[in-house]
């Protein structure tokens, strides 16, 4: 005899799942990747306003280079303005190509992958600046 979804019972929640039942819908056996999601998020948001604040202070405090002040660029808010702008098309090229290569890929490889591209770019960037490589 095969067990169908009406025979079986339904799993109890467990504790965690419970605690975090109060905030959202968790079902059983769903919050320790709830907590892990919650996690994956928090590092990813205090990266990005860590980097943010360092990365400004950088833009604004370099010396513009040759190539730049020849295209009539001579302030360093200028710099910053045209980076964002560069970023953005760059971001429109490559949002539609990450899109459909996540469609292709495991969800959980994906997610790996990604958070240790900008794991490695981050320490590479560190080891550059401890390194005294020139911004």
């Amino acid at each position: 005899m095969s067990t169908t979804a009406v025979d079986r019972v339904p799993e109890r929640p467990g504790p965690l799942d419970r605690l975090l039942g109060l905030f959202s819908e968790v079902h059983p056996g769903e919050g320790a990747r709830a907590l892990l999601m919650l996690l994956n998020v928090f590092l990813i948001l205090v990266s990005y306003y860590v980097i943010k604040t360092v990365r400004e202070p950088l833009i604004l405090e370099t010396e513009i280079p040759g190539f730049l002040q020849a295209l009539g660029i001579h302030d360093t808010a200028e710099v910053k303005t045209f980076a964002a702008a560069g970023q953005a098309l760059v971001l429109m090229a490559f949002v539609p190509a990450y899109s459909w290569f996540a469609s292709r890929v495991d969800r959980m490889r994906l997610i790996g992958g990604v958070t240790l591209f900008f794991v490695a770019n981050i320490l590479a960037f560190a080891f550059s600046v401890h390194a005294g490589v020139p911004f």
